[in-house]
């Protein structure tokens, strides 16, 4: 039986050697066909089969207004303010925008971030790997600048220094101080490649602002379809509430 592999295989190459063209076509296809099955592979283990790194993953979603044809909308903060303040279907909800932070000093880095509120980490089950994160005095408007670094960007610029918490370093327009270390281990939000984040600044007195993208977590005994905020929350604009899985 083994004789009659080889001799097969000895066969086939001859045959294929014969055929430089249609040998070339078919090692093409071949590796084609792997390289995109890989990727296929890839992206749904990372997005379907690994369970996302956030306390009770399953229970998370990101909330969206819906207008006219539109099911995409991002949120009003004015509307996620009186969410925030009166609805009971979630259990919490926090507002997050995309941000960027050029860092100076010896040599400068422009970095993605993102602007969010108080309520981010706790929604997400996220504690810090070194110091804190943002409390609401520091989210005011004209508060002080603070900013949470991911482990990541911590090792790569600071040299994962743990006396980083607490000090200003040097970025374009000032300094801001370092509150905190978030752990590799959590991973940035969908289609985001975050590496720092900083409180966003909503004045709560005046809830007139442009719209912004919200993530919540439905309160315990509340299903998915059915959390949505209460009807005696009053919207700033005609909108209904759309919901997709985080």
């Amino acid at each position: 039986m083994i004789d009659t592999l080889f001799q097969d295989l000895r066969y086939a190459l001859r045959t294929l050697a014969k055929s430089q063209g249609f040998s070339f076509i078919v090692v093409l296809t071949l590796a084609l066909g792997i390289g995109a099955n890989t990727a296929i592979f890839s992206v749904v283990h990372g997005v379907l089969l690994t369970p996302l790194p956030y306390r009770d993953p399953s229970r998370l979603v990101v909330v969206w207004e819906s207008k006219g044809t539109s099911s995409h909308n991002v949120v009003n903060p004015a509307n996620y303010m009186d969410w925030h303040d009166r609805a009971t279907s979630f259990s919490g909800l926090a507002l997050m925008s995309w941000a960027g932070l050029t860092f100076t000093g010896d040599e400068a880095e422009r970095v993605q971030g993102r602007a969010v509120t108080p309520d981010f980490f706790g929604v997400l089950g996220a504690t810090p790997l070194l110091g804190r994160t943002f409390n609401t005095e520091e989210s005011r408007p004209h508060g002080p600048r603070v900013v949470v670094l991911s482990e990541a960007l911590w090792r790569r610029r600071f040299g994962a220094e743990r006396t980083i918490v607490g000090r200003a370093v040097p970025v374009a327009g000032g300094t801001a101080r370092v509150l905190g270390v978030m752990p590799a281990s959590f991973r940035p939000m969908p289609l985001g490649r975050e590496e720092y984040w900083e409180p966003m600044a909503l004045d709560w007195s005046n809830r007139a602002h442009r719209p912004l993208r919200d993530g919540a977590r439905p309160a315990q005994g509340r299903r998915h379809s059915r959390a949505r905020p209460d009807r005696n929350v009053p919207h700033r604009a005609p909108t209904r509430v759309g919901r997709s899985q985080l």
